[in-house]
């Protein structure tokens, strides 16, 4: 191959000469957080959709939709912030309702351990270290989108019309005369939506969930398209007003209710709704969503609504 004739090792100063291959396997051990490469059996790996006040969200191809988070029954992120884009190690299990939840949850280190050069020949110089190299500019991972910068006639001129990108929910920050804005977690300020790209939406109001692709002009304008009115589920309305719904069921002391302004069955019980009296079936309620320590939606301070 390449390498040196063994005559001119031989004449190289002890200190120059080619490390063995035995010594080269000696490695640092620099502890290290676990990595995609060192996950436990039954582990999975998920993305942070959002995470705050001890609670929130991922989202993992080891299951469809959401999958619920909380700090207290994982004790490695409890009183820590975890930013929505962190990549986690995680065990997924169901709750007695069959809600998914997520435990063991641990954000991923950075891979193995790097590799660190022997000490030779009773503390002959050592090998330089490698060269630093700059971080990826922020755009590479692009985790979010922002509003792009506009650039000089003659460029804007080559770019399509736009750049279409993949589906995302968000909510409706004011709407009125066919056109409006949204807000949603996964993009950088407000994105317009407007019933001429649009035909099919209704009035829009604020606070409703939207069902949207979103595109970007050249100019850097945020526009909603193919969009399409979505139910959310009842746990991503906990905290934000309160909601009217009809008594599905009463089981004496619990029962469930259900809502045009959520998908799905929720919850509500005696303890938490002191004020509500005597409960009916089909009986027109309004009430408060919370999320329970066990990740669980539950409506709370229901009050009876005697008109519709």
């Amino acid at each position: 191959g390449g390498g040196a004739p063994l005559a001119s090792v031989a004449a190289m100063p002890r200190w120059q000469q080619p490390v063995p291959p035995a010594m080269m396997r000696e490695r640092s051990r620099t502890p290290r957080g676990p990595s995609r490469g060192g996950l436990a059996p039954g582990q999975s790996v998920g993305t942070v959709k959002r995470f705050a006040n001890g609670w929130g969200f991922l989202l993992s191809d080891a299951a469809p939709g959401d999958i619920f988070v909380h700090a207290g029954d994982n004790p490695d992120i409890e009183g820590r912030p975890l930013e929505a884009g962190t990549e986690v190690a995680f065990t997924l299990t169901t709750d007695d309702s069959g809600k998914r939840k997520a435990v063991g949850v641990t954000p991923l280190g950075g891979g193995a351990a790097p590799w660190a050069p022997p000490q030779m020949f009773g503390g002959a110089p050592q090998f330089p270290a490698a060269p630093q190299f700059p971080a990826a500019p922020p755009f590479a991972a692009a985790p979010r989108f922002a509003a792009a910068r506009p650039g000089p006639p003659a460029m804007m001129a080559q770019m399509p019309a736009k750049m279409p990108s993949h589906r995302m929910v968000g909510k409706v920050k004011r709407f009125s005369d066919g056109w409006g804005f949204l807000i949603c977690d996964q993009v950088d300020g407000d994105v317009f939506i407007g019933k001429k790209d649009n035909p099919l939406i209704p009035d829009l109001v604020p606070g409703q969930h939207v069902s949207f692709v979103l595109s970007v002009e050249p100019n850097g304008k945020r526009c909603a398209g193919e969009a399409e009115i979505s139910i959310p589920p009842a746990s991503e309305l906990a905290g934000t007003g309160r909601y009217t719904g009809i008594v599905k069921s009463w089981k004496g002391i619990w029962g469930l209710i259900v809502s045009e302004s959520f998908a799905g069955d929720l919850f509500f019980g005696e303890k938490g709704n002191k004020e509500l009296g005597h409960v009916e079936k089909d009986q027109l309620v309004e009430f408060e969503i919370m999320v329970n320590a066990k990740g669980k939606a539950e409506g709370i301070n229901a009050v009876q609504v005697l008109e519709r």
